[in-house]
């Protein structure tokens, strides 16, 4: 594992951002526990912070129809928004993090997630974070789960993004990783589903996500999609023949060969071994990784998120 060198205090950044269900979560989580002097944030659970706390004020009744929230919303004090999501930690810790998950807080996060006022809150909350960890001589890197917060790092003296990636995989394969999240869940409590149970429970995992996805993607603010230009884990020409040539070196064979080795006989299952150069080479263009996780279990998932970290630190540190 690369030692985590920081001589003038500077904070590393690791971003990862994507689709429902695509594991960016479960990556950045295990990453984190990885390495030395690190903290985790993301700024999804902001959103709710700030339905809670317009809630909590009675500034908004969540019964109230979506285009009146929006109005009141709109017309607060954009200070009083940032100040609920810079606490969100303060008001988990407080009132524990099931307080953000009721009923009129899930009705209302959507609605609010819409405003370009509430978004703006939630970045400056983010900012507020960040500056906070700059300050401490505790943390060295932030695990991030979020998207397109260069420009917010840029803002924080001391902040760097070391990489960003945007993890993505298919709505039917998030749909069956979310029914076996929730079988699990009803099996540590002795409930064990039923094939139709199950079944009845991925299709409406399916729907649910791929109407969030749908919303996510489509809206006109911050949408959920890859930067430009990115680069694509799998499919990269440059770093897939990295790969090959640097296993051809491994293991003494002829790049004609090291690439059946890598590919496959038909040259097409990219999917198949660790690809190598992916972290190094985001790092030296300040390029966003697309990492699609299809293919892949949980632990391969993880391996190949780390391997690529562990070059853009060794890229960024040398």
């Amino acid at each position: 594992m690369s030692e985590i060198i920081n001589p003038e205090r500077q904070l590393w950044v690791v971003e990862y951002g994507g689709s429902p269900r695509s594991g960016k979560g479960t990556i950045n989580s295990a990453l984190a526990k990885l390495y030395p002097a690190t903290r985790t944030d993301e700024t999804g659970m902001d959103y709710r912070a700030v339905a809670w706390g317009v809630i909590e004020d009675k500034l908004v009744d969540p019964t109230m129809p979506a285009d009146q929230i929006q109005g009141i919303v709109n017309g607060c004090n954009p200070d009083q928004l940032t100040d609920y999501a810079a606490t969100r930690y303060e008001i988990i810790s407080e009132n524990g993090e099931a307080t953000l998950y009721t009923p009129e807080i899930n009705n209302v996060v959507p609605i609010l997630g819409e405003l370009g006022i509430v978004r703006a809150a939630v970045k400056g909350g983010f900012i507020r974070r960040v500056t906070q960890c700059v300050a401490d001589k505790e943390v060295g890197v932030l695990f991030v789960d979020g998207r397109k917060l260069t420009p917010l790092i840029e803002q924080v003296k001391g902040a760097k993004i070391l990489k960003k990636t945007f993890v993505v995989c298919s709505n039917d394969v998030a749909a069956s990783r979310e029914t076996a999240r929730h079988k699990s869940v009803l099996a540590k409590q002795g409930i064990n589903l039923t094939e139709d149970e199950e079944e009845s429970y991925r299709v409406q995992a399916l729907a649910s996500i791929s109407s969030r996805r749908d919303r996510d993607e489509q809206r006109t603010i911050d949408p959920a999609v890859p930067e430009p230009n990115p680069i694509h884990y799998w499919h990269n020409s440059r770093t897939n023949q990295e790969t090959v040539e640097t296993y051809a070196r491994r293991y003494g064979v002829s790049i004609g060969d090291a690439r059946k080795l890598i590919l496959g006989e038909n040259l097409s299952n990219y999917h198949r071994y660790n690809k190598v150069g992916t972290g190094a080479l985001a790092y030296r263009q300040s390029r966003q990784i697309v990492f699609d996780t299809n293919t892949v279990d949980q632990l391969e998932m993880i391996l190949r998120a780390h391997q690529m970290l562990e070059e853009a630190f060794d890229e960024a540190t040398k």
